[in-house]
């Protein structure tokens, strides 16, 4: 017997929930877009719906009933005991940078639902730790800034383990370099001694095999344990 394990791909969806009434139709019809239509109740039939343009053909969300976006014109209707059985409500925190969040993205209205929902989770994770102050948040906030660019924490080491070997051709160099694991930006000609950054714009006149200098900066040895914050860490400059 051939046992495996999957692991189901979490989905956020938008939920509209009709509770009935003239003016909120209207609103939902304005969300849904081309293809809905409010029915009023008449004197011979007291129902009200919305008309739903469904990937199955068009649906009624009766009062009560919710209306899941999941594409960009792709529209189901669900009971309300089905919709708890499929999906789990997303609870946002109360705390103010989620609603500063949430209302300044919403000022955006043409962007990517999933795109502006990405950033709120990540807020909504910074505010997991409840123990910050002026100053922790100021350091969180820095190293969050450094890894969504691919940035090292802490300072680049000489360790072996932590430079990979690339051809210099690929470079455009006479001979082979190493580039650095942790930040990709890193470029070593020592096997990781010394390094200078790729995005870093080289100055100065060129020497006599045509380079032009750039800064290089010196690793930590391999076996360096930093006691101060990452903030305050800086990689010393090769003079």
């Amino acid at each position: 017997m051939d046992v495996k394990t999957y692991e189901k791909i979490s989905t956020t969806v938008e939920v509209v929930k009709y509770e009935g009434g003239h003016m909120e139709a209207m609103a939902i019809s304005r969300w849904l877009g081309a293809g809905s239509a409010y029915i009023p109740p008449t004197a011979t039939d007291p129902r009200e719906y919305v008309q739903v343009p469904t990937m199955f053909g068009p649906k009624d969300c009766k009062p009560g009933h919710y209306i899941v976006k999941i594409g960009p014109q792709d529209f189901l209707v669900y009971k309300p005991e089905a919709l708890d059985a499929e999906y789990r409500e997303v609870k946002t925190s109360d705390h103010p940078l989620v609603k500063h969040a949430m209302d300044e993205l919403a000022r955006f209205p043409n962007e990517d639902m999933d795109f502006k929902q990405s950033i709120v989770n990540a807020i909504v994770g910074f505010t997991y730790y409840k123990g910050h102050s002026g100053s922790s948040a100021e350091i969180a906030t820095h190293m969050i800034s450094a890894l969504l660019r691919g940035e090292n924490l802490l300072p680049l080491t000489d360790d072996p383990e932590e430079w990979e070997l690339r051809s210099g051709a690929q470079y455009g160099m006479p001979m082979d370099l190493w580039q650095n694991k942790r930040n990709s930006k890193a470029i070593s000609e020592d096997g990781g001694k010394t390094y200078y950054r790729v995005d870093e714009k080289p100055e100065g006149e060129e020497d006599s095999e045509g380079r032009v200098p750039v800064k290089i900066y010196k690793s930590e040895p391999h076996d360096f344990k930093p006691e101060i914050d990452p903030e305050d860490l800086k990689s010393e400059v090769v003079e």
